[in-house]
């Protein structure tokens, strides 16, 4: 066994031995210097995403609504929702749009179901850098609010009611806002 475990050891230093001595150590001068080379990064392109902070008192179901219009005839309406569960308050949503989609109309439906109140922490809309960020209380400066809901800014508070019957409670973003979001506007 002894010798054995010598043989292995000695192997072990010869193929050392062997493997490192071979090689000579260049010199920093006989280095060749590497090529730099400049690469362009294209940043992609980023789709339009909306972030919506809140509470609710009812479950239900959200969404975030992109609209274009591509001819007289046909319309893109790509729409997004989510479930909310109350017990889990405060809520953000995320509302992502494909990358190429410019929309010409963007809404946010604040759930069918049931009258409720939602209270708006913020509501921020990003598309390829630029940010737009809607505190609860400006509500009504960015958004038109639909038949279908009332604002209180002091409380920053939506209470949603059934007008006729229905009960579609809807929020669009100024056609100003989303001009200068999708930077149309000089």
């Amino acid at each position: 066994m002894k010798t054995l475990t010598r043989l292995f050891f000695s192997l072990c230093i010869i193929t050392t031995m062997v493997s490192c001595g071979g090689e000579e150590k260049k010199t920093p001068a006989e280095t060749k210097p590497v090529e730099e080379k400049k690469v362009e990064v294209k940043k992609e392109r980023e789709g339009i995403k909306i972030t919506m902070d809140f509470q609710t008192d009812q479950d239900d179901t959200f969404s975030g609504k992109y609209v274009r219009m591509e001819d007289k005839n046909q319309l893109i309406n790509y729409e997004i929702t989510q479930k909310v569960n109350t017990k889990n308050a405060p809520v953000t949503l995320h509302f992502d749009a494909f990358k190429d989609l410019d929309p010409e109309i963007i809404q946010i439906g604040l759930g069918n179901k049931k009258v409720k109140k939602v209270i708006i922490d913020k509501v921020t809309l990003s598309y390829n850098g630029t940010e737009i960020v809607v505190l609860g209380k400006d509500l009504k400066r960015y958004f038109v609010i639909n038949k279908f809901a009332d604002f209180d800014p002091e409380t920053q508070t939506i209470t949603t009611k059934k007008v006729g019957g229905r009960h579609v409670p809807v929020l669009i973003f100024k056609k100003p806002f989303l001009n200068k979001l999708l930077d149309l506007v000089e």
